[in-house]
């Protein structure tokens, strides 16, 4: 009597949960307990643990439970180091009691993601299995927009209750005028990041499958479009690495003689139009100048980061102590008071810079590590990493989930290069 073969795709079940996990991998908007405790109950700590079961039970009957890559192993030492320093620095935090809470969130974070990339070889294996929460992603992302612009029509309720579980309609204002939409995200550059991720998906299922170009094509552009939407500079740029990267690496790449024709009759056609129709320009203008003005390096809130990374650092460096171990991790909000009155989430908006104030010098040297190893090492997330760190300079996605799944996906399919008896070989 022969065993049973252990299949190595999940079963319909557990694709149908990483669709779910992987489309509402940023959806703050979401609290699936209404406000009824301190915290949000997001779909993320939801999902993660019923993913993590489902995928063990399956597990349990193959010949190996685990298939751990070597670089995977450095990452979890390195962000086990990062969890201790971060925990150390909560004794000499004003505000201890969250200072732990967020540590102990990103530590869940850290462990979740970990576990998912772990348990799922076939998702690092092949983008591919991420396409379908993808493109729900994507969806899920346009109905929450159409939602941000009736609630800022008036049309909808701020908050949408359905049973135990709230919607968060409001949106983001630009200049206190122009709405920003962010999806499933509370925070537009949270919305950005969350795009360009689906962006570096689609773009790495479509060679590892070799489909052709445009089958992509439609869910390409509506990443543009809703990226646009959410006015997000530092979204906008990290989108922009994460292409030219990935052109970069590919071996060939090839203008079609048809596409070529098209392109460049279109900006004949378009030159011949602006100068036999001159007014046009002052149209464009006025409609672009909301996006130029955002996007400008001397727009308010963009000189408003450089003062808060500069303060930062002065933070950071202020005494020996603090340079050690920081002032707590995520308690930079009661050093800003003076900048963002009453909340509890104001920070140096840089992932670096407030891990340094906020935990020490061994907290940043972790978090460079862990950032920046992936992004000069072959691998086929380097051009996300290398998106994600450059998006961290000025913002901070340390307790978010996004941040930790592609640390753990672009840790998980490292190249590294040895040398054994003079013969360099990967592993």
């Amino acid at each position: 009597m022969t065993n049973a073969p252990v299949h190595p795709l999940p079963a319909r079940g557990r694709d149908v949960l990483l669709t779910l996990w992987i489309a509402l991998l940023g959806a703050d908007r979401l609290d699936l307990l209404g406000g009824a405790t301190t915290f949000s109950l997001t779909p993320f700590l939801v999902l993660t643990p019923l993913l993590i079961v489902s995928v063990l039970v399956d597990r349990l009957r193959a010949p190996k439970l685990l298939d751990v890559p070597r670089p995977m192993m450095r990452y979890v030492v390195l962000v086990c180091a990062l969890v201790v320093v971060a925990g150390i620095s909560v004794f000499v935090s004003p505000d201890p009691s969250l200072s732990a809470q967020r540590t102990f969130l990103m530590a869940v974070q850290i462990v979740g993601s970990l576990a998912v990339v772990l348990l799922r070889p076939d998702v690092r294996a092949d983008a591919g299995r991420m396409l379908p929460g993808v493109k729900l992603g994507l969806l899920v992302f346009l109905g929450f927009n159409v939602l941000q612009g009736f609630a800022f029509l008036s049309k909808v309720p701020q908050d949408i209750h359905i049973g135990p579980v709230v919607l968060h309609t409001i949106a983001s204002k630009y200049s206190g005028l122009i709405p920003r939409f962010s999806g499933s995200a509370f925070d537009p550059n949270r919305g950005g990041i969350l795009l360009v991720f689906y962006l570096a998906v689609l773009l790495q299922a479509r060679e590892s499958l070799k489909v052709r170009a445009r089958l992509g094509m439609p869910w390409i552009f509506l990443i543009v479009v809703f990226l646009l939407g959410t006015l997000s500079r530092s979204s906008v740029i990290a989108a922009i690495i994460l292409v030219v990267m990935t052109l970069l690496e590919r071996t060939r790449i090839r203008l079609r003689p048809g596409s070529a024709f098209v392109g460049a009759m279109f900006v004949l056609l378009s030159a011949v139009y602006l100068m036999i129709v001159p007014r046009t320009f002052g149209i464009l203008e006025r409609a672009s100048a909301p996006f130029a003005t955002r996007f400008s390096v001397a727009e308010g809130s963009a000189q408003g980061h450089l003062a808060l990374l500069k303060r930062g650092m002065a933070d950071a460096t202020s005494s020996v102590p603090t340079v050690a171990i920081g002032r707590g991790f995520g308690s930079s909000y009661v050093f800003l008071q003076d900048l963002f009155p009453g909340s509890r989430y104001g920070n140096y908006h840089s992932l670096y810079v407030s891990m340094f104030a906020e935990s020490g010098i061994v907290a940043l040297a972790l978090v460079l590590l862990i950032a920046l190893v992936p992004a000069f090492r072959a691998g086929p997330y380097r051009p996300m990493v290398a998106a994600l760190a450059v998006f961290n300079v000025f913002y901070q996605l340390t307790t978010e989930p996004l941040f930790w799944t592609i640390m753990a996906l672009s840790w998980s399919t490292l190249v590294i290069h040895h040398v054994s008896h003079g013969r360099r070989t990967e592993a």
